[in-house]
Formats: structure tokens, C-alpha cells, sequence
């Protein structure tokens, strides 16, 4: 979804603008060292699935998660997984238990 992929990338974007901050430095190495420790839930970020952009060891979101949406009329509505699901599933135009 275009609007969904915007949101991804306005928050890395987000998230390398809240690292040089953090670094106060134009030095990558500071940069990628200040990416590695930020926790930010704030901004662009609060789109990502998991609200959040925290990275692990392997450098992934550690807050992130995936989601599945479903069409409901003119608008992509999440369903999966629950804590998350805005509706609940619908396969062959009946409800998933």
C-alpha cells in the first residue's frame, strides 16, 4: 500500500534524523552507533507496526512486528494478529473464528 510504505520509510528517515541528533555528529560510525541505541516511539514512528523504532543486535526493529490486512470497502482495515486487529478476519465472506 502506497500509504503504508510512505510511513515506513518517513519513519527511518525519522529515525536517522533522531540518530544525528543523538550523536551530534556528521561521523557515520557515531551515527550507526547512536541508531543502535535509540528507542524512539515518538513522530513517524508510531506508524510502524509495534508503535516504536528500537533495533536489536542483527540491526531489525526489535519493535516491530508484521500485520495482515484485508480490504473492507474502499480501505485496507489490520486483522491479524489481535493485538493489532482493528476487525476481526473474514474468509469466503464469513468470519475466522
Amino acid at each position: 500500500f502506497i500509504t503504508h510504505e510512505a510511513l515506513i520509510h518517513a519513519a527511518a528517515l525519522d529515525a536517522v534524523v533522531q540518530a544525528i541528533e543523538k550523536a551530534k555528529s556528521k561521523d557515520p560510525e557515531k551515527i550507526r552507533d547512536a541508531l543502535a541505541t535509540l528507542d524512539y516511539c515518538a513522530g513517524f514512528a508510531r506508524g510502524v507496526p509495534g508503535g516504536c523504532v528500537k533495533f536489536d543486535a542483527n540491526g531489525l526493529n526489535a519493535s516491530a512486528f508484521p500485520i495482515m490486512v484485508q480490504w473492507r470497502g474502499d480501505e485496507p482495515v489490520t486483522v491479524y494478529p489481535p493485538k493489532a486487529a482493528k476487525q476481526k478476519p473474514v474468509w469466503a465472506g464469513k468470519p475466522v473464528p
